[in-house]
């Protein structure tokens, strides 16, 4: 029986007090609504010292070196942020064969018209948006995003800051370009304001479960 009783004020940038993110809270609930879902043992994972959830399917995701999976998030650091996150170091890092989920991913986003087809969905269908964010700390910024605007995809670059409308397969070819000289934090994610999120209450969790659910077979494809 979860215990979650909607996002209050402290969850929002203030580790300290915060349960949200407990299996007995939003975690488990959320965990036990993929497994009923998708027939799969998904597991949630508070991260250690950030205020951020994941959930991925058990024995797969490693709590102690979570870095190189694929994983589906939620995160309420200003606001509140959810659906899927991968990473990938520089190609110069030594530890970057470990990273096998990013290569499936980036991979399958080139070759599988099925993954082409659960992301654009997932994307068109819950305005989500597709970032990658480069550097560490407070140099970190975003190298592009990708949106659907009227029903068309929409791309904005950072050396080119402005929304325009781009062909589907440039999404995927983009990806080709990575990993690059710098660490990638990869993101396809819905955002709710902090203001909103609470007001919700309980009821986000119907903002949010129908985004990790139609984003799950991009993550179970990823990492097969």
């Amino acid at each position: 029986m979860s215990n979650f009783k909607g996002f209050q004020p402290q969850d929002f940038g203030d580790l300290e007090g915060s349960t949200w993110r407990s299996r007995d809270s939003l975690g488990g609930m959320l965990s036990a609504a993929l497994q009923q879902q998708f027939g799969r043992p998904y597991q949630s994972w508070g991260v250690r010292r950030t205020l951020e959830l994941h959930l991925a399917i058990d024995g797969i995701y490693k709590f102690d070196y979570p870095w190189p999976h694929a994983k589906l998030f939620v995160a309420s650091y200003t606001d509140l942020t959810f659906g899927f996150y991968i990473e990938t170091p520089e190609a110069t890092n030594k530890h970057i064969t470990q990273y096998k989920n990013w290569l499936r991913f980036r991979d399958c986003l080139q070759k599988s018209p099925a993954m082409q087809t659960s992301l654009l969905a997932a994307m068109a269908n819950y305005d989500l948006t597709m970032a990658n964010y480069c550097g560490q700390g407070v140099e970190r910024d975003f190298i592009y995003q990708f949106q659907f605007c009227g029903g068309y995809l929409c791309c904005y670059q950072r050396d080119n800051p402005t929304w325009r409308k781009v062909p589907t397969q440039m999404l995927f070819q983009y990806l080709k370009k990575f990993p690059g000289d710098q660490w990638v934090d990869f993101y396809i994610f819905a955002k709710i304001s902090k203001q909103s999120a609470i007001k919700m209450g309980p009821r986000v969790v119907d903002k949010i479960l129908p985004v990790l659910r139609a984003l799950a077979p991009v993550y179970e494809m990823t990492i097969k």
